[in-house]
Parts: C-alpha cells; structure tokens; sequence
C-alpha cells in the first residue's frame, strides 16, 4: 500500500506552484526513480483483499484487526475509484520517472491457506518505458532479502546502481528548468496584477465635483492613496467677481504679482474683462 502513497505524494507535490508552496515541489523536482514492490496499482478482488489483509494485521497485532477501517480496504478493491483516480493522475507524470515494477513469485501463509496478496497483472502492470520483475518470495519477505546473492537482491541493487548513477544530472537540469519556469510566472503574475492598478492622473491638482451646497467633493477615484475631502469651491462653474469674492484690484495683484505694488495696472492691458465676467 506505501507505493499507493507515493504515487499520490508524487502527484500532489507536482501541482504545488503557489508562491508559498513552491517548495513542496522540490519532492517531485528530486525524484528521479520509483520501485514498486507488491503494490496494487489496479486494486484486487475485494472479498480476497480483505480476508487477506485482516489476517496479516492479525499476525502481527491481534488487536488491531477489527479495528481495521473499512474505507482503505475499500479504496484497495479492484476497480477501486480511489485507485483508478490516483492512477490518473499519476500517469502523465511517469514519463519523468525510472520506474520498476516488482511482484511475488510465492504464496503467502495465511495459517489456514495459502495465496498470493497482490498477484502480477496489479503489482506490475505492463506499460512503456519501465521495467518489470518477479521476486523469488512472498509478499511480506520479498523486501527482506535473506544474503547478497539472492537473485532479487542482486536486481535491486543493480536498478539502484544505475539510477543512482543517471540522477544527479537528470534532476539538476529538471530543478533549473522548474526555477525558470517559477520566475517567468512570478513575472505574469506581477504583468497580471499591473493590469488592475489604476494610473495616477497627469494633472497637479485634485479634481471637484461642483455640488448645488456650495460644497465641493475631491474625486479620488484617480488617486487611490488619497482619501476624499472637501473645500469652499464656487457652486457656478463660471468664474465671476462675486463667486470669488476679489475685488478688481485683488485679482489684479493675482494675475501681475509683485509687479502691481510697483505700479497700477490697466485692467483693459491685461483683458481682465475677457477672463473675468459677471
């Protein structure tokens, strides 16, 4: 059943992209090669499963056998949908993967009979691109090599041999290719996030809505970072003496500056009439 995890840990670490779980994807970046000893990639007959894994559970804790939940035994029987959506999403990921299947040559003891626990077709599928292998014992002793020079040891090691060798190169060029591709979507992300941001208006001055109160209210729409306020403006959008409350010879001053307190000005030099009306 650990190989049923691996391939869903496997699967869930290569869809993690977020900005704060990048880094979960460095489990599937770093994996360069999978053995699959025993594991029912394509479930089993479900009355056999059960009676099967409730008597090893029994073997080795007598008390935890009916303690059992009957969810994972169900998850585990063929044509499981558990399975086959695990399956699914593991399998576009293979390709990136050695991966060697193994499965077990010998019935089981089960005190009162005796029986395969995965049998071949589900514990080493044939499929393009992996390899494939019986080992000489049953399915508890078949990761627990008696010597060296058993001919599932000797296998084993030289699958690890070789893909130890091959790794380092495979997963350095896959970790480089994976940081490229994080930055170029950090980048889209920000291109993205740009597109929502409302530019600042090119003109100094706030703009006014002119209010029939007399009161008028600063646009902020354009200027996300100012909130709204509100000053005495005219409530005639039309510039006039009384609006202003300037006499002639202040608006004057305004227009001339420091020049009027030197000498008068002529109202008709500088058009007041034309800029200021009643």
């Amino acid at each position: 059943m650990g190989g049923i995890v691996v391939k869903r840990a496997l699967s869930y670490s290569a869809s993690r992209s977020g900005a704060n779980i990048s880094h979960l994807q460095s489990i599937y970046n770093c994996t360069f090669a999978i053995l699959f000893f025993g594991t029912p990639h394509n479930g089993s007959n479900k009355a056999r499963l059960l009676s099967n894994l409730m008597k090893i559970v029994s073997l080795a804790v007598p008390t935890a056998a009916g303690k059992m939940e009957s969810g994972l035994v169900n998850a585990l029987k063929e044509e499981s949908e558990t399975l086959r959506d695990i399956t699914d999403q593991f399998v576009p990921l293979m390709s990136k993967f050695r991966i060697f299947f193994f499965w077990e040559q010998e019935k089981m003891d089960l005190k009162y009979t005796k029986d395969y626990i995965v049998e071949e077709p589900s514990a080493a599928p044939i499929l393009d691109n992996t390899e494939r292998c019986g080992i000489a014992a049953d399915h508890r002793r078949m990761v627990k090599f008696d010597n060296n020079a058993l001919q599932g040891f000797r296998t084993v090691m030289a699958a690890l041999r070789r893909y130890t060798r091959d790794a380092p190169q495979v997963i350095e060029a896959r970790v480089n290719a994976a940081a490229k591709m994080l930055i170029a979507s950090r980048q889209n992300e920000v291109m993205e996030l740009m597109k929502t941001v409302q530019p600042f208006a090119t003109y100094p001055f706030p703009r006014y809505n002119a209010s029939g109160d007399g009161v008028a209210t600063q646009q902020s729409t354009n200027y996300p970072f100012v909130s709204t306020s509100e000053a005495p403006m005219p409530t005639n959008p039309r510039l006039n003496r009384k609006s202003l409350l300037l006499e002639d010879s202040e608006v004057l001053q305004t227009v001339v500056g420091n020049e009027a307190e030197d000498k008068p000005v002529d109202k008709e030099t500088i058009g007041v009439d034309s800029l200021v009306k009643d």
